[in-house]
């Protein structure tokens, strides 16, 4: 008696098989714009917190003062730098601080002037540059920066008087980003 082996796949299986993976990507694929733009978000509010608390380090350890300042031609084309002197125009200078350039820009997250986390707005005080004092590392003025994702979503940098740089965002169904606190955040 002979019996017959089925080595493959009937070409119903295969059928059946592919419209099943087709409709799991038409489901899965809308999502990917908003996960690319939440990503970018939080890694540019990361990147602002990390170098804040670097400028932070960098007052107290060289025993001087250390400014951070914020320049935007608008909501998708901004800078900042790092620097041991007041006002340093990150757009149209070289701002360093120890012989090290220290600067980043929109553009690093993202080529594309559409697809860049927005700078909504930056406060401490009256203007855009934040000073470290070498002391304890505190700041001559309180404030934030407001980022924004091209589809809404938002995340703070808060920086307090004492130094402390946190992030937050603010509570709402298209705005708040998951895994960040929204108690506080202005």
């Amino acid at each position: 008696m002979r019996h017959l082996r089925n080595n493959g796949f009937t070409l119903l299986e295969m059928m059946l098989t592919l419209g099943v993976l087709a409709t799991i990507l038409a489901m899965a694929i809308p999502s990917f714009p908003g996960m690319a733009h939440k990503n970018r978000l939080i890694g540019t509010a990361e990147e602002i917190s990390a170098q804040l608390q670097l400028a932070r380090t960098e007052a107290i350890k060289r025993s001087a003062d250390t400014y951070v300042n914020f320049n935007r031609t608008d909501d998708t084309n901004w800078c900042f730098s790092i620097s041991g002197g007041a006002n340093c125009d990150c757009s149209a200078v070289s701002c360093q601080l120890g012989g090290v350039e220290k600067e980043v820009s929109a553009a690093d997250f993202a080529s594309n002037a559409a697809a860049r986390p927005l700078l909504k707005e930056v406060a401490f005080g009256a203007g855009t540059q934040l000073q470290f004092d070498p002391t304890r590392g505190t700041v001559n003025q309180a404030g934030h920066v407001y980022l924004e994702s091209p589809d809404g979503r938002q995340l703070r940098v808060i920086v307090s008087l004492l130094g402390r740089v946190r992030l937050c965002s603010p509570a709402g169904a298209t705005t708040h980003v998951s895994g960040y606190p929204t108690a506080d955040c202005p």
